[in-house]
């Protein structure tokens, strides 16, 4: 049937119209099937791109992470490691150490922290705010060492135990983000 056509289409008064017509829908057929082929190619480099990004992301926040962690171990760094004795014979522990977020403030302004899942960006979030406030009281803490000395007033109680107990957290809750960051995006950091 179509070989009766084509015969007709090429025989006819009109056999150049035709010609024309047919060589239009080959073109069309040819430019759709580049079109298809060229979208699954931008599609695979785009998701190949995503992959790379939230890997590069996920190894930096990593890295960022176990330095914080690194930090807050008194045993590594017992030159920054800070106790002082409550009235009710409790010791509080801190680290006299500002801890960096250079790289997490980064994938936050350039927008790149949207490549991770949105519950593992919630959770890097948390933490660091909880590093940043962290940083925000050592500031607070060091004025009233500075000021005081040993003879720290009550109120500066408040700040100590804030210490204490954020930086227990930030121990508790960074390991869990890393085993995240690890699953989710496949990098094993050295």
């Amino acid at each position: 049937m179509i070989i009766d056509w084509l015969i007709f289409a090429f025989t006819g008064s009109d056999a150049l119209v035709n010609i024309a017509s047919v060589a239009t829908i080959v073109l069309f057929g040819l430019g759709l099937m580049s079109y298809r082929a060229n979208s699954k190619r931008i599609e695979r480099e785009t998701g190949r791109r995503m992959a790379e990004e939230r890997k590069m992301a996920s190894t930096n926040i990593y890295i960022e992470l176990r330095d914080t962690l690194d930090g807050l171990n008194r045993d590594t760094h017992p030159e920054d490691a800070l106790s002082f004795g409550t009235k009710d014979g409790q010791n509080m522990f801190f680290v006299n150490r500002i801890f960096n977020h250079d790289f997490y403030d980064s994938l936050i302004c350039s927008g790149r922290i949207s490549f991770l899942k949105p519950d593992l960006q919630q959770k890097i979030r948390d933490v660091f705010k909880n590093i940043k406030e962290h940083n925000e009281v050592l500031k607070v803490t060091a004025k009233t060492r500075d000021e005081f000395g040993d003879k720290i007033p009550p109120k500066a109680y408040e700040y100590y135990m804030w210490m204490d107990g954020c930086e227990q957290r930030l121990m508790e809750v960074i390991p869990e983000i890393q085993e995240e960051l690890k699953k989710d995006s496949g990098i094993s950091p050295s």
